[in-house]
């Protein structure tokens, strides 16, 4: 098989309690695993520690190899495996206990806690306190005999009402559920979920009232999420603090609040796509990326709003709720507007009425499903060069972000006609991003957490107990190969990965007797050119 054949499930780690963790399934991914790292377009911790939980908010489990899965499901696609692996574990949380230095893992059913029959209720509703009952507990209070025991019966709801009203002003509770007098599912303001355990530790002692990618927007930590597209995204620190706060809000948001859009221009390569990735992720809520210049009105041949908000949906594994709370990011937005096909028109007034926010009909296979837009997050990014200064830099030694920054000018863009002000005054927030100084060009080289040159760095010391160092000539090179063959920092994890693969074979063929591996300014045009020592 050309592709890896280990895949795995990745969880969104939750902290409920000292020892206590909940594990959500997220999505499928494929790569390889090697001790307690598993390789993917990202490295992530293989759940098997109390550290790996409380260091990471993303973690691996129920790794398999997809030649064994195959024999196993007695299936020779592959993709249909993975798909029907992912099937099976998409509604299997995980609670895991590290109480006593040791690793416990109870796996449950999500869908089973939606099916209790709940008896009572305890609910804040329009800030007062209420209980439901449901057709169980109204046809017990009916069979009791005497109005006195009916009055005691109510006398109970009225104190548990009482109590619950009181936990809520110190605990920030907003909803108990109650069965068989047990308390079996709880909900704070705090967190995702509501969880109950009795000594026990039965696997029907857990209670979860959650969804799959969902986040309880109040548990957001905004500079959590500006923290985390910082360590990914360099260069535009009040950029992503702004856009942070942005879609924090917007999470947060009622379909009566709505959301705010925004538009981020600027040159290629200087990080709008990855901040956008990196918030949805931090999220969990599904993204998706629109190519504008290929999208057209619905029955025409091309990519139509209902399209892409049918892989939207997908994406939330069918999930409309979570659907209508994810982003979807329009990309080479500015290309809509240098075409003069008819066809590109009417486009423009569809993306009028989306941004506005107004309810699909996606049309599928097993009947159609509507899917609102008014709370959907909607990103804008192209690079609009004529907006900018015609002299450009690539900056070395300089920082070009304040020249641009001087003369970027939203008003060009009416002036030019590029989009009709009707359209773009719905686009609340327009975000600049720079040219990346060269400065700036080596701490992602150096520091970021996307960098495939310290993603490298930290494997070849593990597997092969290998230093690598980069001396200060392969960093110059390669910029200098940026500049030189017009390539922008989207493809500079692709420079250093082409750069390492000679190094890499001779690791292969010598392991065990190479201590460092350091990288020289000729390497980046010539692989075969290093240093082994």
């Amino acid at each position: 098989m050309s592709r890896l054949e280990e895949i795995a499930i990745k969880y969104q780690r939750i902290k409920i309690g000292k020892d206590l963790f909940l594990l959500v399934p997220i999505e499928l991914i494929e790569g390889h695993s090697v001790s307690t790292i598993f390789y993917s377009i990202e490295e992530y911790k293989v759940l098997e520690s109390k550290e790996s939980l409380e260091e990471n908010d993303f973690l691996v489990d129920n790794i398999s190899n997809v030649r064994y899965l195959c024999c196993i499901y007695e299936y020779d696609n592959p993709e249909f495996v993975k798909t029907y692996f992912f099937e099976e574990e998409k509604d299997k949380a995980i609670v895991v206990d590290t109480s006593q230095n040791r690793i416990r893992k109870v796996t449950i059913d999500i869908n089973m806690f939606r099916k209790q029959n709940i008896e009572e209720t305890y609910q804040i509703s329009q800030s007062q306190p209420s209980v439901i009952l449901n057709e169980s507990s109204i046809t017990r209070l009916l069979n009791l005999e005497s109005i006195e025991a009916i009055r005691a019966e109510l006398e109970r709801y009225k104190k548990s009402v009482c109590n619950f009203a009181q936990k809520n002003a110190a605990d920030s509770l907003t909803k108990v559920s109650v069965q068989n007098g047990h308390v079996t599912e709880v909900n704070i303001d705090k967190n995702i979920l509501g969880i109950n355990a009795n000594n026990n530790n039965d696997i029907n002692s857990f209670s979860i009232n959650t969804n799959q990618h969902a986040i309880d927007p109040k548990t957001i930590s905004v500079s959590g999420l500006e923290k985390y597209i910082k360590e990914r995204v360099f260069g535009h620190p009040d950029e992503i603090k702004r856009i942070a706060t942005i879609l924090v809000m917007n999470l947060r948001a009622t379909k009566e609040d709505g959301v705010e859009s925004i538009l981020i221009p600027g040159p290629t390569g200087t990080g709008k796509t990855a901040t956008i990735e990196a918030a949805s992720e931090y999220l969990g809520v599904p993204f998706k990326i629109v190519d504008t210049s290929n999208l057209v009105a619905q029955g025409i041949k091309g990519s139509s709003i209902e399209d892409e908000l049918l892989s939207l949906y997908t994406l939330a594994n069918n999930d409309r709720t979570i659907a209508e709370k994810g982003i979807i990011a329009f990309d080479e937005f500015d290309k809509l507007s240098q075409s003069d096909l008819d066809i590109k028109g009417p486009v423009k007034n569809i993306l009028l009425k989306f941004i506005e926010g107004t309810t699909y009909r996606i049309e599928r296979l097993k009947g159609d499903v509507l899917i609102d837009t008014r709370l959907l997050s909607k990103i804008f990014l192209g690079a609009f060069e004529e907006l900018f200064t015609e002299e450009k830099s690539i900056g070395f030694g300089t920082s070009v972000k304040e020249s641009h920054r001087r003369n970027f000018s939203l008003k060009r863009m009416y002036e030019k006609q590029i989009y009709s002000k009707e359209l773009i005054t719905r686009i609340p927030h327009v975000i600049p991003y720079y040219e990346l100084s060269e400065e700036i060009k080596r701490d992602i080289i150096l520091k970021s957490k996307l960098s495939k040159y310290l993603s490298k760095k930290r494997r070849f010391e593990r597997d092969f107990n290998v230093e690598l160092i980069a001396e200060d000539s392969y960093i110059e090179a390669l910029l200098a190969a940026l500049h030189e063959e017009d390539r922008s920092i989207r493809d500079l994890n692709n420079l250093i990965l082409s750069s390492l693969s000679e190094a890499e074979h001779e690791l292969l063929e010598q392991e065990g007797h190479v201590k460092r591996l350091v990288l020289t300014g000729e390497t980046v045009s010539d692989p075969r050119k290093f240093n082994l020592s």
